[in-house]
This record gives C-alpha cells, sequence and structure tokens, in this order.
C-alpha cells in the first residue's frame, strides 16, 4: 500500500482511479480504507478482504508452508512448465496459460511470503470508512479467492457496488468485455448511483 502511494507521489499522480485483482485487490481496498492519500474510484476484482482465506492460511499453517516451500523448489519447474496444461483445461475450463505465465515469474518463497502478508492484513474493520465510490466484481466459480471475501467488501463499504460473473479467478481473461465494459462505464459516469 505504502508503495503504491510512494509511487503516485514520485510521478505526481494525484486521485488516482485504483483496480486491483486478487491481492491487488486488497491493496486498492487498503488505499482507499487505510492512506491519506485522495483517490478517485476504485475497483477491487476478486479480492481479498480479511486475510482469513483457507489456501492463505493453509499456506502459513507449520509444516505445511515449508513442506510447501520444500517440495514447491522441486516441483516449480513442472508447474510452470505448460504440460498440465491441455488436461487442466479439459477438466476444470481454467484459463491456465495466463496461470502459468504469471507462476513462472514468481517463485515457491515468494508464494509463502506474499501469503503471510495477506494474512495478516485484515481490512474487515477499516473498510466501513471507505469514502470513494468502490466497484467491487466477483468471479461466481473463482476457486481461489473466495466470493464471500468480496460480498464482504460490498457490504461493508457503504454504497458499494457489487457485481457478480460467470467467470474464475481471472474474469479479465474469461470476460474481457464484460469487465471493461463494467469498469469504463464505472470511472466516467458522472452521476453517483451507488449513493441512495
Amino acid at each position: 500500500i505504502e508503495l503504491v502511494a510512494a509511487f503516485c507521489e514520485a510521478m505526481n499522480i494525484t486521485q488516482p482511479h485504483v483496480i486491483g485483482h486478487s491481492m491487488g485487490g486488497m491493496i486498492a481496498l487498503g488505499l482507499a480504507a487505510e492512506h491519506p492519500m485522495p483517490l478517485g474510484r476504485v475497483v477491487a476484482i476478486n479480492p481479498l478482504v480479511s486475510g482469513r482465506t483457507y489456501i492463505v492460511q493453509l499456506l502459513n499453517k507449520r509444516p505445511f508452508g515449508s513442506v510447501f516451500l520444500t517440495l514447491g523448489r522441486w516441483a516449480w519447474p513442472l508447474t510452470t512448465s505448460g504440460w498440465l496444461t491441455p488436461w487442466l483445461i479439459r477438466q476444470h475450463g481454467v484459463p491456465m496459460r495466463r496461470i502459468r505465465e504469471d507462476w513462472a515469474k514468481t517463485s515457491p518463497h515468494a508464494a509463502v511470503t506474499s501469503a503471510g502478508a495477506i494474512n495478516r492484513h485484515d481490512l474487515t474493520e477499516k473498510l466501513p470508512g471507505v469514502t470513494v465510490p468502490t466497484l467491487i466484481v466477483i468471479g461466481s466459480r473463482d476457486l481461489t479467492a473466495p466470493n464471500a471475501e468480496g460480498r464482504l467488501a460490498g457490504r461493508l463499504i457503504p454504497g458499494a457496488r457489487l457485481e457478480v460473473l460467470p467467470s474464475g479467478h481471472l474474469p479479465t481473461d474469461d470476460l474481457p468485455d464484460e469487465i471493461f465494459r463494467l469498469t469504463h462505464d464505472f470511472l466516467t459516469e458522472e452521476r453517483q448511483p451507488w449513493t441512495t
């Protein structure tokens, strides 16, 4: 959160619109909830909010996190090579190309460290103080960030708009036109339909 705020300050970006996905959604909501930097509007796609998601807690439990890290060093090249891609697409409809590319840019240590950062960051008590217009988008078939996290943000942020799409964790890949329409309309709308 501090890094994004510092970047905006260094680049002289004032009142930016912020869009974040997954952990990036948590960062976008954290900017709105915890940082004094004025924002325009916020879009959080399949955000993590409480840090209490199952997979995050599992990665932080001992000895599972250590075992994952040890096995990950061996299995990482295998899982990012793409040999499982046809099976996963056929069995689960997973957009594996993007997922594989993203995972190939990181490491098992970075994955566990990121999970730890998420687990230590709970926005639930601060979200009711968000005052900027906020759009929450969740994929109804997301197996990574539970829908409950996005729905929680939608309930806690005053006037937040919640949109549920028939997609997985990457609606930007599954439904790019719909995501573009939703975000474009939300960011350019002059009136404020989210208020009552």
